[in-house]
């Protein structure tokens, strides 16, 4: 009788009493471990950018918290900053206001019914714990008989007669002429012409450019430029405009203005 299964895989026959062991596939053991090496290797290499794109975004999400805890502390720092100023500028209209109206031997209830504020609140002001408006200070500085700038810190008039605010100043104040000289771009002087009492109104001689105007400043009141040599430029709020000798301008001291001489040998009057 023929052999059969030549062709095929022959069945082993195992040990005595066992079955029969099945012929071995192609690759066997060998091929399928390979295989799951090479699984494995994908897998630790898909775990490992994963990892480090968390890693990735883990570090922009850090950058990102660094950056914002660094802009709010720079905005806390400003925030400290302003309220400084503000409360430093509080404390110097505080002190002025309370110089000027003891020097006038003035009470609070008395300078309340000449503003029509209340004493707790000028009180509140005295001692610097509010900063007033605009508004306010130039109702103090009419109560007071000051100009809106010495309540700011700037030389204050003095005291006139038995204590009236409204004291007029006295009939006739000289002051001497000043030499004329030329001044570098920037630079300048002023001269004070009105007397040193006045209060309604100031006129000031300038030489160059003005030191208290060489930036935008505002005030309340109006304010009146008059060009006597040379030329300035004068910016109130977003317009500008070149004045030359014998030129004027009147504008609002409450909007933001600025003066720059523009020769060496401009002279001008400022009515304040």
């Amino acid at each position: 009788m023929g052999s059969t299964g030549t062709a095929g895989a022959r069945a082993v026959r195992g040990p005595a009493g066992g079955g029969t062991v099945p012929p071995r596939a192609a690759g066997g053991p060998q091929a399928g471990g390979a295989a799951q090496d090479g699984q494995d290797g994908q897998d630790g290499r898909a775990r490992g950018g994963a990892a480090v794109q968390d890693r990735t975004a883990q570090d922009g999400a850090a950058q990102d918290r660094t950056a914002q805890d660094r802009t709010a502390q720079d905005r806390t720092a400003q925030d400290r900053t302003a309220q400084e100023a503000e409360r430093r500028v509080a404390e110097q209209v505080g002190t002025a206001v309370r110089a000027r109206r003891r020097s006038l031997g003035l009470t609070l209830e008395a300078v309340g019914r000449r503003t029509g504020l209340s004493k707790s609140f000028l009180s509140q002001v005295e001692s610097g714990r509010t900063n007033p408006t605009l508004g306010t200070l130039t109702r103090l500085s009419l109560a007071l008989g000051a100009t809106p700038a010495a309540l700011f810190g700037g030389p204050a008039p003095s005291a006139a007669g038995d204590g009236a605010a409204d004291a007029a100043p006295p009939v006739t104040t000289l002051r001497p002429a000043r030499p004329k000289a030329n001044w570098p771009a920037g630079t300048g002087r002023t001269y004070p012409l009105t007397a040193p009492g006045a209060h309604r109104f100031e006129v000031v001689l300038c030489d160059g450019t003005p030191r208290h105007h060489e930036r935008a400043v505002r005030h309340a009141g109006a304010e009146f430029c008059h060009v006597l040599a040379g030329a300035v430029r004068v910016e109130v709020g977003s317009q500008s405009r070149l004045l030359h000798a014998g030129e004027s301008l009147h504008y609002d001291g409450g909007v933001p203005h600025r003066i720059a001489a523009q020769t060496g040998t401009t002279r001008f009057l400022l009515v304040i």
